[in-house]
């Protein structure tokens, strides 16, 4: 079989959004192991959960390009369980996992809409490609992990450094050392 760069491409970057989701597993998973008041205000006092929705609704909606040429980033699941459960998001983000392995990106055209106003409601549409779109959801999440981390750690909770570290910020911690 010939080297298809492509093929490459689309690999690097499903393993880049399931090591992603994988950070939000292991978020969920510490917080599962914490005695239920202190997991429980850490997930929902300091909006652990609504960040974990958040990152959530964004992959729902990039998964839907696997039928679809329209990505609405408007469409959000506020006030669902993923929000105030820990093993309801637990079992999502498996769910999600999951689909994955069977989503389609590429380079074709995608039409992205989101809101682009916070006054008024408005809402723009924008062209994009499905991988292009695929790399701003992983840097999306990551961005995010890194916001979960901050407030995890106000509660007390640990995790390694490298949680949440965008992927540009360890190839230049690895070139520094």
């Amino acid at each position: 079989m010939p080297f298809n760069p492509l093929h490459l491409l689309k690999a690097m970057l499903l393993k880049s959004l399931e090591d992603s989701l994988k950070q939000v597993e292991m978020i969920l998973c510490a917080l599962s192991e914490l005695p239920e008041h202190k997991a429980q205000e850490a997930y929902i006092g300091q909006r652990i959960g609504s960040h974990i929705r958040h990152v959530t609704d964004h992959f729902t909606a990039l998964l839907k390009l696997s039928d679809s040429d329209n990505i609405d980033y408007n469409s959000r699941s506020r006030n669902s369980p993923t929000e105030t459960d820990i093993a309801y998001a637990r079992e999502h983000v498996a769910d999600i996992m999951q689909s994955l392995e069977n989503a389609v990106f590429g380079d074709r055209t995608v039409v992205c809409v989101s809101e682009v106003d916070v006054t008024e409601t408005k809402s723009a549409e924008f062209k994009s490609t499905a991988d292009r779109e695929a790399l701003w959801v992983f840097n999306h999440t990551i961005h995010h992990i890194a916001l979960i981390k901050i407030l995890a750690e106000q509660s007390g909770i640990r995790f390694d450094h490298r949680l949440g570290l965008a992927p540009a910020t360890a190839s230049f911690e690895r070139s520094s050392n």
